[in-house]
């Protein structure tokens, strides 16, 4: 090689060496960050197993690690930390035990709705005329609104109070606001000097959905009485709903604490209220029975209707220092699964009742829930002379009083938390069979 082109070859060589380095080092730390990515991922992907893997821990626990157990209306949050993948991983697991309805078809299948009242004001200035406002509620309780349907409201005014003419409105809650709705029939019982209001509607009255409610709302005139207590009853046809008493209006400090044709209204607590599921639980059930009439009652038999999966437990209501009776029920299970718990035997019959006296009835049942939700007992309640203080005048059997849905219990659900460094996950767990995951959301750290 002539020593000309050696120079040129050197030339060459040192160019080659300087492209060279403005290539390589790119390439050197392209490959660094793809490394570096290749480890973002990895750790990435072990916290995501850790997150995940932490759920499934918290639903083992549920399941299986006393978890229902520990988490009381006392103690309503686990947490605690593991380490998975060798990550640290936080953990929590809420109760969420909100009653509700219960979507199973009442005891007393004829019913569907239930009747209710409220009224403003509820503590009038005596000898003052005063005009009240009602409300009437209808909450669809058939497991198929399809079946509910009410043709007729009935309303019986306290003694003394009379409808205001063309002060009935309706709510159908389709968002069209209260619509006023022909005049009722207004019928005078001359004896207790109480008004009936009756009102039709063509067509009927029909729901949309389990538990909607809609409202009729009127007006009633009165010059109260000092020292007194007001109340109105409530029923629906066709299928003769009644729920007692409401609409409670108090007059200075009566000599009692109920009304007119108040009867036996009842309360039935379910004690512990908050059910674990898997778990089998005794829920003792205490019953309240109280003369708010303004006279004696007597009671012929009592009959409880507990919910699917109840137990009665032999001898319980002998445990019980109760004032009815601590002689056994007769048990049957309906066809529904539910459990029929009838004392009709009593020391004494018709059990009496002063006004304001308090009875009571205690007993225990056992369940081992599988599925999160609430569970409601019934009470029938059968009277010996019950119009001996108030008009028979509303449609419906009088002799028997009903509770509707009482005695609650709830099995709950579960929010679980998981965040491990990098993400974090939360969603609801609904106990079954087992225990499943409903819902899973991811978000980053």
């Amino acid at each position: 090689m002539r020593s000309g082109e050696r120079g040129f070859v050197l030339v060459l060589v040192v160019i080659f060496l300087a492209l060279g380095s403005l290539l390589v080092v790119p390439a050197l730390k392209l490959a660094y960050t793809t490394l570096n990515i290749k480890q973002l991922r990895t750790l990435a992907l072990y916290d995501q197993y850790a997150r995940d893997g932490a759920a499934e821990h918290a639903m083992w626990t549920l399941r299986y690690g006393g978890g229902t157990a520990e988490l009381t209306e006392e103690n309503q949050t686990i947490e605690y930390d593991i380490v998975l993948n060798g990550i640290s991983t936080d953990i929590v697991i809420q109760l969420r035990a909100e009653p509700g309805l219960s979507g199973a078809p009442l005891a007393k299948g004829g019913f569907k709705a239930l009747p209710g009242s409220t009224v403003t004001p509820t503590d009038p200035t005596p000898g003052v005329p005063t005009t009240f406002d009602y409300t009437i509620t209808m909450q669809e309780l058939d497991p198929d609104p399809a079946k509910a349907e009410i043709t007729e409201v009935w309303d019986q005014l306290p003694p003394g109070f009379t409808y205001v003419a063309s002060s009935s409105f309706f709510d159908d809650d389709d968002g069209s606001g209260l619509v006023s709705i022909g005049e009722p029939v207004v019928e005078l019982d001359v004896l207790f000097n109480t008004q009936t209001i009756h009102w039709l509607f063509s067509p009927e009255i029909r729901f949309e959905a389990y538990g909607q409610i809609k409202t009729l709302t009127f007006q009633a005139d009165a010059t109260p009485l000092d020292d007194t207590r007001y109340c109105n009853e409530v029923a629906f046809k066709p299928n003769d709903e009644r729920a007692g008493k409401s609409a409670f209006i108090t007059v200075g400090t009566p000599p009692y604490n109920g009304c007119a044709g108040g009867k036996l209204p009842l309360t039935l607590d379910a004690s512990p209220g908050i059910v674990p599921p898997n778990v089998t639980t005794t829920v003792t059930f205490t019953g309240t029975w109280t003369n708010l009439d303004v006279g004696d009652h007597g009671i012929d038999h009592i009959i409880v209707v507990l919910a699917p999966g109840f137990t009665y437990v032999a001898d319980s209501a002998a445990e019980f220092g109760s004032n009815m009776t601590t002689l056994e029920p007769n048990i049957d299970v309906l066809a529904s699964g539910r459990v029929e718990l009838n004392w009709s035997t009593f020391p004494v019959k018709p059990v009496p009742f002063d006004v304001d006296q308090i009875r009571t009835q205690a007993f225990k049942a056992t369940i081992t829930p599988t599925e999160s939700g609430s569970a409601y007992a019934e009470v029938f309640t059968k009277l010996n002379a019950p119009c001996a203080h108030a008009p028979c005048t509303l449609p419906g059997d009088d002799e028997n009083v009903y509770s509707w849905q009482v005695g609650l219990t709830i099995v709950p659900a579960y929010d679980v938390w998981s965040e491990a460094e990098l993400t974090s996950g939360w969603g609801n767990s609904i106990p079954g069979s087992g225990v499943t995951l409903e819902s899973w959301n991811v978000t980053t750290n």
